[in-house]
């Protein structure tokens, strides 16, 4: 896709506060791009392979995420309010500091995310994600998320 770049040698970054506003890339291969500061607001990536990518200071208001798979990536102080992570591969990201209000993350998989700083006290669900082994979880985090439906399984197959 001509407006998303990678990493990759022949391509450049995406320029600071890209607009992206309701883009859709669903289900398209973008590992490794770099959308840091973008504005993705209502943005349809769900399905959507951003394995190793970076996101931060990006605002995923009302994104359609599920599905994506994020392993990996850098979300730190990302916006995510009003988005829909369902079933989103979330292992090892970087969360620091990203604003999780109203967020869906029924069933996805938060296995070794930091949550540093997170704001999370309004996520709108939880159910049958897997928060094994999240790291610096804010106090009364992991006890809220388990008592909401999540799940803590080190095995993603458990």
């Amino acid at each position: 896709m001509a407006l998303l770049r990678s990493r990759e040698p022949h391509y450049s970054h995406f320029g600071r506060y890209s607009p992206l506003v309701g883009v859709d890339v669903s289900s398209a291969f973008l590992q490794g791009v770099h959308l840091e500061h973008a504005n993705l607001l209502r943005a349809d990536l769900s399905a959507a392979d951003l394995r190793g990518s970076d996101f931060r200071f990006a605002d995923l208001t009302f994104a359609d995420l599920h599905a994506a798979n994020f392993r990996g990536s850098n979300l730190e102080n990302a916006t995510f309010s009003n988005a829909d992570l369902k079933d989103a591969d979330l292992v090892g990201v970087n969360l620091a500091g990203a604003n999780l209000d109203r967020v869906d993350f029924t069933a996805a998989d938060l296995r070794s995310a930091n949550l540093k700083d997170v704001q999370w006290k309004q996520i709108r669900s939880i159910k049958t994600a897997n928060i094994a082994g999240v790291e610096a979880a804010p106090d009364g985090f992991i006890q809220w998320a388990l008592q909401n439906g999540a799940v803590d399984s080190p095995s993603a197959d458990e």
